[in-house]
Parts: structure tokens; C-alpha cells; sequence
């Protein structure tokens, strides 16, 4: 290969890289602006909603100041309904499995840590903040984001089992992870109880176990 080739090839790889990088942070999950805008305006009014002493129940330790908090990264939150736990055909495919919903949840963090949920919605086709809470939902997202740093993660809701799950995004491995909201102090002060995910089908399989649907109806073959 000659000089000239060796320059051509050079120019293609970077273009490939590019491509990659920029795949990567279009796969990154962000909420459209008119939603971050939403959110940003309704934070303090939903804040004042909180009854006087009642901070705690909100994720607040004494000596946070609400108002002076802020708006993490947000989620858009996606479902597993009934339906889809019967589609074995679909079992490896996340994508096809969750159905994102009109629902954005931001944590509300206070010194880098997250203490609620901010939830934004439509309503007459307008976005806005529609509830404040979730303080273990917040929690819990907290040690994942510390776990898997930057990595895009999906939030996932379960209604047949009432539980929440998240995938973190860009792995070679399908995974569906359950979120625990038993306290686990030995996790907590190591940062391991997120370490380790599961895999999408091994989950699935629980869930059909948990929510009462048994293979053989998974699969189509009894009614």
C-alpha cells in the first residue's frame, strides 16, 4: 500500500470513528427541551407543596435546603405491560418489550445527591410538572447512576409485579436489572448492590413466574 492509500485509509478511519462517537451519544437517553424547560419551571412550585416538617419523607436530610435544589438527569419512563410478557418471540428485544410512556422523571438532587422524583407530563398538550415524591425510587437510581457512571440507563416500569428495572445501554448483553428498595447497608458504604446485572431473558423469565404466567402461556399453547 502506498503513501497516498495509507492517507486515504487514514481519512476513512477517523471517519468511521466519528460515526461511532456520535452513535454513541445519540443513543444516550435526553429529554426534548420543551420538557427540561418544564421542568426547570415547575421545580420550586412543587417544591412549596411539601408540608412544613415533612422534608424527610421526601428525601431531604435536616440540613438540606430544598429550594436551593436542582434537576438531575432525567429518565423517560418505559412499561412492560401484560401483553408484552407473553410475547416470547420478542423476549430478546428490550426495545420491543418496553414502550416508552409520556412520562420524565428527574431526580431532585441537593449537594449531588439525589433526594426525589420531579415527574413531568402533558397535559392539554403541554408539558408540565405533574408530581413531586419517590424518594426510594430517587435513591435507588442514585446508586446506579454512582455504579454505571455516564452510561445511558433505561428505566423500566412493571405493573404486574409493581417493581422498577433499569438496562444500562452501549453492553454487549441484553440486561434488565431489578431495582431493590430493601436497605443493604454492607452495598450502600461498598457501592457493589448494582455491580452485577441480569440478563433480559433470565429476567423475563422471572417476571412471567411472579406475574402468574406460566411458559406454556408465554408461548401461546394453552388459553
Amino acid at each position: 500500500m502506498n503513501e497516498a492509500e495509507n492517507r486515504r485509509w487514514g481519512r476513512r478511519g477517523i471517519v468511521v470513528l466519528i460515526l461511532l462517537a456520535t452513535g454513541s451519544l445519540l443513543r444516550a437517553e435526553e429529554a426534548p427541551p420543551v420538557v427540561s424547560e418544564a421542568a426547570r419551571n415547575g421545580l420550586q412550585a412543587m417544591l412549596r407543596r411539601i408540608p412544613p416538617g415533612d422534608e424527610a419523607r421526601y428525601g431531604f436530610a435536616p440540613e438540606d435546603t430544598p429550594s436551593q435544589a436542582d434537576l438531575g438527569r432525567p429518565y423517560q419512563l418505559r412499561v412492560i405491560g401484560n401483553a408484552a410478557l407473553t410475547e416470547r418471540s420478542t423476549a430478546t428485544n428490550l426495545d420491543n418489550l418496553a414502550s416508552p410512556t409520556g412520562a420524565w422523571l428527574f431526580p431532585v438532587t441537593v449537594g449531588g445527591k439525589n433526594a426525589c422524583i420531579l415527574t413531568v407530563g402533558k397535559i392539554e398538550d403541554k408539558w408540565q410538572a405533574v408530581g413531586i415524591g419517590k424518594a426510594d425510587l430517587a435513591r435507588e437510581l442514585g446508586r446506579v447512576a454512582r455504579q454505571w457512571g455516564s452510561k445511558p440507563i433505561h428505566l423500566i416500569a412493571v405493573p404486574a409485579v409493581r417493581g422498577y428495572f433499569f438496562s444500562v445501554q452501549e453492553r454487549k448483553t441484553a440486561n434488565l436489572t431489578p431495582l431493590s428498595f430493601a436497605p443493604s447497608d454492607r452495598e450502600s458504604r461498598r457501592g457493589e448492590k448494582y455491580s452485577e446485572l441480569a440478563g433480559l431473558e433470565e429476567t423475563l423469565s422471572g417476571l412471567r413466574r411472579w406475574s402468574g404466567v406460566s411458559p406454556a402461556q408465554a408461548a401461546g399453547e394453552v388459553k
